[in-house]
This record gives structure tokens, C-alpha cells and sequence, in this order.
């Protein structure tokens, strides 16, 4: 079984750069003008996640190991890949955006 503590320990270092990589791609939205319903529609569920984001930033150490290892693991993966389609989606704006 894993270390409790190396699996909080993990979730909460990969907090950050998540939350930075959404705020980048928020950031890149909203200085699309002009923008269609779709894209307004977006930068909403991105503000989302950010929030979502933010909130798991806050929980304790402690309160990840009260959660315990399968919720931590769980959180620690979805974070993992909300980074990933953050960075690609951001990718392919940048390269569809690019004048």
C-alpha cells in the first residue's frame, strides 16, 4: 500500500502548476474578441475548473490523509489530466489564433 503521506504530498504539488496552466488558457480565452457564444461558454466552465482548482489548493495536508489514499490518488489523476487538456487545448488556441 502506498504512503499515505507521498500520495497527499503528491496531489498537493501538482495543485499548482494545474491551477496555472488553467489560468493561462482562461487567460488566452478571454483575449479572444469578438467571440462566439461557444467560446464565451468555455471561459465559464474554465473559471470553473479554476475555482475547483483553487478550492483543492486550499485543503490541508491533513485533510487529504482524512480523505485517504483512493480519494487522494483519484484527485491527484484528475488533476494530472485537467494540466494536460489545459496545456494541449492551450497549444492548439495559441497555433489557431496565431496571425
Amino acid at each position: 500500500m502506498a504512503d499515505p503521506f507521498s500520495i497527499t504530498a503528491g496531489v498537493i504539488g501538482i495543485v499548482a502548476p494545474a491551477l496555472h496552466t488553467t489560468r493561462l488558457l482562461l487567460n488566452d480565452l478571454r483575449k479572444i474578441s469578438e467571440a462566439p457564444s461557444v467560446v464565451s461558454a468555455l471561459c465559464e466552465d474554465v473559471s470553473f475548473v479554476e475555482g475547483t482548482l483553487e478550492s483543492l489548493a486550499a485543503v490541508s495536508e491533513q485533510q487529504w490523509r482524512a480523505l485517504g489514499v483512493v480519494v487522494a490518488k483519484q484527485s491527484e489523476h484528475a488533476i494530472a489530466a485537467c494540466t494536460t487538456s489545459c496545456a494541449e487545448f492551450r497549444t492548439d488556441l495559441q497555433r489557431w489564433t496565431r496571425h
